[in-house]
């Protein structure tokens, strides 16, 4: 679905990527993680073609993004962090938009409208930042375009907004389809995450599947026998060494890579 090769790009003197090769493939929801500032946002940008990279290449579709084809866009639905809307209502933005993708399905954003409770005669650019939030995500999935990208998606959602949210995401996912979300809401789309990217230091410090963490990693209390590897409150991460079940702190994973990357690569990339 996604491979970059020895990418390096940089915004006038400060570099952010240098040499970063990675594969994302199909049927896959993952979860972009970083602090803020690691390239987050630059990562998807570069994804899309929005940015170019200074060196290397990089394929969505096996298709070049560089090349900016309509194909590719065909197939690609990305909901910025911020955006600006135009004064029109919902209903004239899906007739002015839906044509650009072949599988758009009207039934569906209609459903998702109604599940999410969107004005459509109200106009976009008077609504709250959650609504129109709500009128993007609703009209994204509708495109049934094959790579979402999905940039701070629960911003501003309520409570019931965002179970509804991630109902959607669960439905979308199939063996052709990868869903990508950048997010500090952990605790908000966890449950969905099939991968996990973590950037550091501008560098992937993670790419891997919740299938490989869970195999190579055991998440328990941290006052249990044996070695801990992390821990931080009651919490800790041990090597999996008896192929035990358990279920995946993203949080702590998060912070455990950061403090401790040498030593949890070596274990996964055993």
């Amino acid at each position: 679905m996604i491979n970059f090769t020895n990418v390096s790009f940089k915004y006038s003197k400060k570099s952010v990527f240098e040499n970063l090769s990675f594969e994302l493939p199909k049927g896959s929801v993952c979860g972009l993680l970083g602090e803020n500032g690691e390239g987050k946002t630059t990562l998807l940008n570069l994804i899309i073609g929005a940015l170019i990279p200074k060196e290397g290449s990089i394929l969505v579709n096996n298709l070049n993004t560089t090349s900016r084809l309509a194909e590719m866009y065909q197939n690609i639905y990305y909901v910025p962090e911020e955006f600006t809307l135009p004064a029109i209502t919902l209903t004239k933005f899906i007739k002015a938009y839906a044509p650009f993708y072949p599988n758009f399905s009207h039934e569906r954003v209609a459903d998702y409208i109604a599940r999410l409770r969107v004005e459509t005669n109200k106009r976009l650019d008077k609504m709250s930042m959650g609504e129109r939030r709500k009128a993007l995500l609703a009209f994204g999935f509708a495109t049934s375009a094959n790579l979402i990208l999905l940039d701070e998606p629960t911003n501003g959602l309520d409570i019931t907004s965002k179970s509804i949210f991630r109902g959607m995401v669960a439905e979308m996912v199939n063996e052709e389809r990868t869903i990508v979300i950048s997010t500090h809401q952990i605790r908000d789309l966890d449950i969905l995450l099939d991968r996990v990217m973590i950037l550091d230091q501008h560098d992937l410090v993670l790419n891997c599947s919740t299938a490989e963490i869970e195999k190579k990693l055991y998440f328990d209390n941290r006052y249990n026998m044996g070695k801990v590897l992390y821990s931080s409150g009651a919490f800790a991460i041990r090597e999996n060494l008896n192929a035990e079940d358990s279920m995946i702190n993203l949080e702590l994973l998060f912070n455990a890579i950061i403090a401790k990357k040498v030593e949890f690569k070596d274990i996964l990339n055993r």
